[in-house]
């Protein structure tokens, strides 16, 4: 740097004679008239000293100099901005089990989704039609269903409405996204029944190496008010906690979570709620670009006997993975100068510690404009088994 951060010492006075006694005078004045915050280099302060015939002092480098003989230098020269930690934003706590877990949207009987895209010059609007027949999961006797869902994209603003049968629920949702790392959005779905209105605000912010949330709805007459919080630790470790506010209840539920990479392609995330003493360990493994393996360990406390309040803790395992079968060469991308490949055939199944096993099997088709979709669900200790056939086509 040329010179110390800390600034020169006051000038000790000279023993070599008169002379140098009178110029060490004249500078203790300068030096106390306000430039003792110059920093001065050393080779200038040797410089002036040779000059004026003055001698240096026993001990420390210390000379005495006239306020002309002295030489400023910036110590800020020669120095980088840098962040002290180049840290990643870890994502939203919301998103951390979606993105370490395995979620197959298994079904059963036959579904239909045809989705109409219309291209803007700023966006897109869409309209989607879904079909459902034969489905269990609807309590109705022939277990049919059908919705129309209607969306704009308008830049970095999003509208959405969904419209059921019957009109039985009639839902809308507002997001908009700002280049601060700002997004907000608003949710309301009303039904016939006011009691079942369901309303919704919410507002997430990514930093640079943090993500939050806070969120506040109306549901079925019950209110609910949510925050969390995920910081990144190291490069490699993000933190975190949330908690919800049950109003009409007056009860308080926190938790917290934990993201680990062991490396680029492998994944641990774990997370603990405090009133339910439940806690879920989730690990995401891509062992080659066909291939990526799941796991997911849970426990929690659960009564021995029916009505019994002693408890004993229950814990319950699921392993999966998901293979694409055919990948197809999609071109370079031109955001990242990479040749992406897509899934045109993917199988996923898991396994869970209770004997159930759920398959799945995708298939592109039209172009990749349509998806063939095959869900299957056994479960022998329930002589259970549900079969599904779905179709997703966009025109």
């Amino acid at each position: 740097m040329g010179a110390s951060a800390s600034g020169p010492a006051a000038p000790r006075r000279s023993t070599a004679g008169g002379g140098a006694g009178g110029s060490a005078a004249a500078s203790r004045a300068a030096w106390a008239s306000g430039q003792h915050g110059t920093i001065v280099s050393t080779a200038a302060l040797w410089a002036g000293a040779a000059a004026s015939g003055l001698e240096r002092a026993v001990g420390p480098r210390v000379v005495a100099a006239s306020p002309s003989q002295l030489q400023s230098v910036d110590i800020t020269e020669g120095l980088e901005e840098t962040r002290y930690k180049k840290l990643p934003c870890p994502g939203q706590l919301e998103d951390l089990q979606r993105s370490a877990a395995m979620t197959l949207n298994m079904f059963d009987g036959f579904q239909c989704d045809l989705t109409k895209i219309f291209d803007t010059d700023d966006g897109s609007f869409q309209v989607a039609q879904n079909v459902r027949l034969g489905n269990t999961a609807i309590p109705k006797p022939d277990g049919a269903s059908y919705h129309a869902v209607a969306t704009l994209l308008k830049g970095p603003r999003m509208f959405q409405g969904v419209l059921m049968q019957d009109a039985t629920v009639v839902a809308g949702t507002y997001v908009d996204r700002f280049e601060s790392g700002l997004e907000v959005r608003a949710d309301a779905q009303l039904t016939k029944d006011a009691a079942q209105a369901t309303l919704a605000a919410q507002a997430t912010y990514s930093g640079d190496d943090y993500a939050t949330m806070v969120k506040a709805e109306s549901v079925q007459g019950s209110s609910q008010l949510s925050f969390s919080y995920l910081q990144s630790v190291t490069p490699t470790l993000a933190l975190g906690a949330d908690m919800m506010w049950m109003g009409s209840y007056k009860k308080l539920d926190y938790g917290f979570a934990a993201r680990y990479l062991w490396s680029e392609a492998a994944l641990f995330a774990a997370t603990f709620k405090v009133a339910e003493q439940a806690a879920t360990v989730l690990y995401k493994q891509r062992l080659d670009e066909r291939i990526t393996f799941y796991a997911q360990l849970g426990a929690h406390p659960a009564p021995q006997q029916q009505g019994s309040t002693e408890t004993s803790l229950e814990s319950n395992v699921a392993l999966g993975y998901e293979y694409h079968i055919r990948m197809e060469n999609a071109g370079v991308n031109p955001r990242t100068g990479q040749t992406e490949f897509v899934p045109y055939t993917t199988m996923s199944v898991q396994w869970h510690d209770d004997m159930h096993l759920d398959v799945m099997l995708e298939q592109l088709t039209m172009g990749g404009a349509g998806r063939l979709k095959l869900s299957a669900s056994v479960d022998h200790p329930k002589s259970e088994y549900k079969f599904g056939v779905g179709f997703e086509i966009q025109y």
